[in-house]
Order: C-alpha cells, then sequence, then structure tokens
C-alpha cells in the first residue's frame, strides 16, 4: 500500500511558515476511513476586507503623556543646556497659512522651549490655539 504524508502549516504572509503537524496514512485507510475528524479553517481578514464588506469603525486615540514625561525627564539632563527645539505639523499657523514645520512655542523666531515642562506647555497652548489642517506630511519635520 502506498503511505501517504500530510503536512499542515500556518501561513505567513513572510513567506516563513511553521510546520503544525505531519500525520501521515497508508491510501487505503484514506479511501475508507474508520472515523470522521472536524477541523475549523481560520481566515484572517485584511483591514480593507472589513471595510469593504460594510464594517463601520470607532476611531480611538491614546496620547501617552506619561512617556514624554518620563522619556524626557531622563533625556534633558544630556543635553547641556536643557532648551529643546520643538515643532508641530499639520497645522494653520496664526498667519493664515498651513504649515508642515511650524514652531510649537507659536514664536516665529525660535523653536526651542526649556525643559519637559517647556515641551508640555508649547503642545498645551498649541492645542487651543492651532486649528488642525491637513494633509499630514512628515518630510519637513524629519528633515
Amino acid at each position: 500500500d502506498t503511505p501517504l504524508l500530510i503536512e499542515c502549516l500556518n501561513f505567513n504572509t513572510s513567506g516563513n511558515h511553521e510546520l503544525i503537524g505531519s500525520p501521515s496514512t497508508l491510501r487505503h485507510g484514506f479511501e475508507r476511513p474508520t472515523h470522521r475528524g472536524h477541523f475549523v479553517e481560520k481566515v484572517q481578514y485584511s483591514f480593507l476586507d472589513y471595510i469593504s464588506s460594510g464594517f463601520e469603525l470607532n476611531f480611538m486615540v491614546a496620547v501617552d503623556f506619561t512617556a514624554i514625561m518620563e522619556v524626557g525627564e531622563v533625556i534633558q539632563f544630556y543635553d547641556s543646556d536643557r532648551n529643546f527645539p520643538v515643532w508641530g505639523f499639520g497645522g494653520r499657523t496664526s498667519d493664515g497659512h498651513v504649515s508642515h514645520a511650524f514652531n510649537l512655542n507659536g514664536t516665529s523666531y525660535g523653536d526651542e522651549v526649556v525643559g519637559v515642562e517647556g515641551i508640555m506647555s508649547a503642545y498645551s497652548s498649541a492645542l487651543t490655539n492651532v486649528p488642525l489642517e491637513g494633509p499630514t506630511l512628515f518630510n519637513h519635520i524629519v528633515k
């Protein structure tokens, strides 16, 4: 009788598929099964699959203020003057123009604030004084 090997793999989009199991049987055992098994196929849907099928999303955002405080409180001591340049992007500045790189402190003459407290103060002020405007373009900030 002819042996039959079945390999079950966990498919990964990276191409690095993982072997889950590899049962073997003889061909005649496959043709005349002694019992019936059960399996469930799990499909991993993409974001586009959900949207195109009519799903609605609830957009949720969490801003981590602790990270900027905790990381900033440590890092600031490695900067000798503790003056930090802080920029914003995707906002309409006081002169009415949409800017993809503006001084978050609201001044036109300098981009620095003093300490982590200055970062938080500039951010808080910008939230109330700078209307949000798109599109989101990171390239001006990254340069």
